[in-house]
């Protein structure tokens, strides 16, 4: 059994970088395709080899590929760029409701190919409100409303994330920018069986509620709202929000990659010759790393 790592981009959802270690009986380096796109964003892939977990060496980055996005609704096909770093794109966005496929072809003439579908824009409504704890101390309550859309076998993400601003030195007004976005773990209201929280992501499909509203409440807790001495001070939070929910439609393939990925980051366990990781799901054929899609509505909290 041969130990193997990977690049896993997750650049789309949360501009963040990773290296995957994977268990394979392939002794040879396989294509590791990363694309998660979504309809406010051109395309965007990014194309690298796996290697064993041994070699000290670079990920060595795919850079002479073809790469072939095929509209499975309208049959039109087109190619990316490459941009360097084994990045390719182009400046057109995926659009709402298709589903696509993607054949790379490497100059060895390695093919690896996926599918994936984008979500429709999800339909949300968010409700907030103050209220108290048992012990009376200040809490925030969420209550977010889903209509599902009954055409389609939905997926649904969410988090809420802390929002970290500095001044912004540049801007005579010294207005503030954001700096960094941290998630949060959050406290469910019912603790269903199909309602699982995974570290600070929270995952449901519509398999129990397909066609109707689904609805949640979602807490944050005294001891995060007034972390390092915050009080609820924030007048217009819609301006500079110190929290935002993110609530995200997603493709099948992404639900099972982001669902994976989570248990995978909450083991902790290194790769040794008695304990395994957690698999992540891939969707590519000949190759690794996930072809996904999702819709994506925000929404400032505090």
């Amino acid at each position: 059994m041969k130990h193997f790592v990977y690049i896993l981009f997750l650049f789309s959802l949360f501009a963040c970088e990773e290296t995957i270690n994977i268990e394979s009986t392939d002794s040879q380096k396989q294509i590791v395709i990363n694309s998660i796109i979504s309809p406010d964003s051109s395309w965007n892939v990014n194309l690298s080899y796996s290697k064993s977990i041994f070699d000290n060496s670079d990920f060595q980055y795919i850079n002479q590929a073809t790469v072939k996005i095929t509209s499975l609704n309208t049959g039109q096909a087109f190619f990316l760029k490459n941009i360097g770093d084994g990045h390719y794109g182009r400046s057109l966005n995926p659009t709402e409701g298709h589903s696509y496929e993607m054949e790379v072809t490497t100059a060895e003439d390695e093919v690896a190919t996926a599918r994936t579908y984008l979500p429709s824009v999800i339909q949300v409504d968010v409700i907030k409100k103050d209220a108290l704890d048992e012990e009376g101390n200040e809490t925030i309550e969420i209550d977010i409303e889903i209509e599902d859309n009954p055409e389609e076998e939905n997926f649904y993400v969410w988090e809420i994330v802390e929002n970290i601003y500095e001044e912004n030195t540049e801007d005579p007004e010294g207005e503030s920018y954001v700096a960094a976005t941290l998630p949060l773990e959050l406290e469910l209201e019912n603790q269903e069986e199909n309602l699982k929280s995974l570290n600070s992501l929270l995952f449901i499909s519509d398999s129990e509620f397909d066609g109707t509203v689904y609805t949640t409440k979602l807490t944050l807790g005294n001891e995060i709202i007034t972390k390092n001495g915050h009080e609820n001070t924030n007048q217009n939070p819609s301006i500079n929000p110190r929290f935002n929910l993110k609530v995200m439609a997603v493709s099948k393939d992404l639900f099972e990659y982001l669902r994976t990925y989570e248990l995978y980051k909450q083991t902790d366990i290194k790769v040794t010759s008695l304990t395994q990781p957690v698999d992540i799901y891939s969707n590519i054929e000949n190759g690794l790393g996930i072809f996904g899609g999702f819709s994506l509505k925000e929404f400032p909290i505090y």
